[in-house]
């Protein structure tokens, strides 16, 4: 079942050619939604349109996927207009700033236009209290925890306004985490890329994006899309950047982690080895590879999660799931409740509750 998505998606990246063959009118509509769970519709119906006529899908299926894809294509055009108009902003306030992930990660992508994109996650170098003070006085601040507040900018598009990127809930783990963050700042505010916004460097981006994905796999759920951004950083980046992300990464204690992506990089979009950070690890990729099926984009089609009907649900539930990923952070699964805690106590003392 996961074969032919897996071959669709090595056509995206440039690593296959082909199909192994021909599919089904049912076939083709088990992949279109595979596709639309993983988020992965836009670049996977590029690599349908460079499939040899013989192996493409009816022409009624075709239409649609022309449809949906021009729809991505819309969405990322307000996207990239969205996020110009905050590089102003953040330029009229004098903040400096850096786009993480989506739009800053797509111009990595050989088609930026058709990666299916979301909100606007804007990092700042300003301290916290007077970053939401220079904000609040003309936009309106809504959650607020205790890596970003949600701030609307916009009225159709949702903005998360960061004073920290990523976070861990280990002490010893966190703090060399954000040594890290704190060493790179100053470069990737200044990293102005083509498009005329900044955006992280291959290097951070290799510690920053592997670390977003542990998060939503610990809290949430992670899909395919995740992985293929994580490809095209990979492939942007040089021995010397890998070699030193790796180092980071050992410091916070993710390699095993990061073995589980390297399996899954290499079985869905069949990664050469040159371009490995570690030795892939079969046993955790396997489990990873499961979680993604399940789940897809962010966990957002994971039967097994059922809506919360309490905070203490909620609690309940994600301790649970972290108990079941206690191979791929055991400090993680363990510090958790302490620093949920914490975390509570922190933002009823700030006025954040």
């Amino acid at each position: 079942m996961r074969k032919k998505p897996f071959e669709l998606l090595q056509v995206a990246v440039g690593t296959r050619k082909e199909l192994s063959g021909s599919l089904s009118v049912d076939e083709w509509n088990g992949l279109f939604k595979v596709l639309k769970k993983q988020a992965l519709f836009g670049v996977g119906f590029d690599a349908i349109c460079q499939l040899p006529a013989e192996q493409r899908p009816p022409k009624p299926l075709l239409l649609q996927g022309y449809a949906q894809a021009e729809f991505i294509k819309e969405q990322n055009n307000l996207l990239n207009k969205r996020v110009l108009e905050l590089r102003d902003i953040m330029q009229d306030m004098e903040i400096p700033y850096c786009i993480l992930k989506g739009q800053g990660t797509a111009i990595l992508y050989p088609k930026p236009e058709s990666r299916q994109c979301g909100d606007i996650d804007v990092w700042c170098d300003c301290p916290r209290d007077l970053l939401l003070e220079k904000v609040g006085k003309k936009y309106a601040l809504g959650d607020k925890v205790i890596h970003h507040a949600d701030v609307t900018f916009f009225k159709d598009i949702s903005v998360d306004l960061h004073y920290v990127p990523t976070w861990l809930y280990t002490p010893w783990y966190s703090k060399n985490l954000q040594t890290f963050i704190v060493n790179e700042k100053s470069t990737q505010m200044q990293n102005l890329n083509e498009k005329g916004f900044c955006s992280p460097t291959v290097k951070f981006n290799l510690v920053y994006s592997m670390m977003h994905m542990f998060r939503h796999l610990f809290e949430e759920g992670i899909g395919l899309r995740q992985f293929m951004d994580y490809y095209y950083i990979i492939m942007h980046s040089n021995e010397w950047e890998r070699k030193e992300a790796v180092g980071v990464i050992r410091k916070i204690g993710k390699t095993r982690f990061l073995g589980a992506v390297m399996y899954v990089l290499q079985k869905v979009f069949l990664l050469d080895e040159k371009y490995l950070l570690v030795k892939p690890n079969k046993e955790l990729g396997e489990f990873l590879m499961n979680e993604i099926w399940i789940g897809g984009n962010f966990g957002y089609h994971d039967n097994r999660v059922k809506k919360d009907k309490s905070l203490s649900d909620r609690v309940k539930r994600r301790l649970k799931r972290q108990l079941t990923l206690y191979s791929f952070g055991p400090s993680e699964v363990i510090c958790g409740p302490f620093w949920k805690a914490w975390h509570y106590c922190w933002r009823k003392k700030n006025g954040y509750l």
